[in-house]
């Protein structure tokens, strides 16, 4: 390998680098990141996944009980 084919590459390293410390500074990590399992549960402790069906049951029944006691 010449001077030609050296240059070319410590030029493709020297380009790499501030890539490569922008990804080692601002990497993602999730191992101090605890999950906040309030944010699955609503005001009434129903887990807003499994009891969705319950809680729409219950919106419509506290809709309807609002309603009838309007008329």
């Amino acid at each position: 390998m010449d001077i030609l084919g050296y240059t070319i590459l410590v030029l493709i390293l020297i380009s790499g680098l501030p890539l490569l410390l922008f990804a080692l500074r601002h990497g993602n990590n999730n191992a101090d990141k605890t999950p906040d399992e309030s944010e699955w549960y609503d005001e009434n402790g129903n887990h807003i996944y499994y009891d969705r069906k319950l809680i729409r049951y219950l919106a419509q029944k506290t809709n309807h009980d609002h309603s009838d006691s309007v008329e």
